[in-house]
């Protein structure tokens, strides 16, 4: 079959240079307006099935003699990059066109030949080359870039019984670095009576009712702008140690949930 292919092609190439109007190589335009061509009896294009990608195949026109064939026009459209499109007369006198494209695509093939009264008469045929693949799937979504570590601003409320206050614990409540650190942080820190905040009810009352049978003074570490607690202890009985438990967590630029990574958690609980 390739030598058979060969030797029309080589037939061809001598008989194609009689075309007269030639293929339609150079243009880009889309195929020439039909709405004055005169539809007399025009050159039937023969049918054909999908053409396989890649392979060279024969585009016949019939009721074209090899005179009329040399007076013809030919063209294509779309033209698939590295497509073949050679025109040709053959033995039997009727015009043939050896076609092949690298890639799947529907091309319009046409003919204007000559007719009647000088008038054109055109024909064409559409040619689809393979089966068209699925469409190349979405570009994944970029992921959003790490968050930046934020330090969280807690609030410690100590709840105490002032009356078995201790000298000791008098130096926390009274330290001027816890003040600092909870001014600079933007963290909140409250001292308060257990009586007084049973009294006063509300948020206060509800502390209190936390605190109760614990040993205090007592402290509840939470979120300063609300939320569950995140830490609760007997509270530290020096102005140091106080501020490491609060500073550990307060977030201090970690970013970690609640102020606490997870590696972490089990070391501060």
């Amino acid at each position: 079959m390739i030598k058979n292919l060969l030797g029309t092609l080589l037939i061809a190439a001598c008989l194609t240079i009689g075309l007269g109007g030639g293929a339609d190589h150079g243009s880009t335009a889309a195929k020439p307006a039909t709405a004055s061509v005169a539809r007399t009896k025009a050159p039937a294009p023969v049918p054909i099935g999908t053409v396989p990608v890649g392979q060279i195949v024969q585009l016949g026109f019939t009721d074209l003699t090899a005179d009329v064939a040399r007076k013809s026009h030919l063209g294509y459209y779309p033209r698939p990059a590295g497509a073949i499109f050679f025109p040709a007369v053959g033995l039997d006198g009727n015009v043939a066109v050896f076609f092949s494209s690298p890639t799947a695509a529907k091309v319009l093939v046409w003919i204007d030949s000559p007719g009647v009264d000088g008038k054109v008469v055109h024909a064409e045929m559409e040619v689809t080359v393979g089966t068209p693949g699925p469409p190349e799937p979405p570009e994944p979504p970029v992921p959003p870039p790490d968050p930046v570590p934020v330090a969280q601003k807690i609030q410690v409320v100590v709840i105490e019984e002032t009356d078995d206050s201790t000298a000791a614990f008098s130096k926390v409540r009274n330290s001027k670095a816890i003040r600092d650190w909870a001014d600079a942080g933007g963290h909140r820190v409250f001292f308060i009576d257990i009586n007084a905040a049973k009294s006063a009810g509300g948020s206060w009352g509800t502390w209190a009712a936390k605190a109760d049978g614990k040993a205090l003074p007592y402290a509840f570490i939470s979120p300063a702008a609300g939320g569950d607690v995140i830490k609760e202890a007997e509270a530290p009985t020096t102005p140091d140690a106080f501020l490491a438990l609060a500073k550990r967590y307060g977030g201090e630029g970690t970013g970690c949930p609640a102020g606490i990574c997870p590696k972490e958690k089990a070391v501060l609980q």
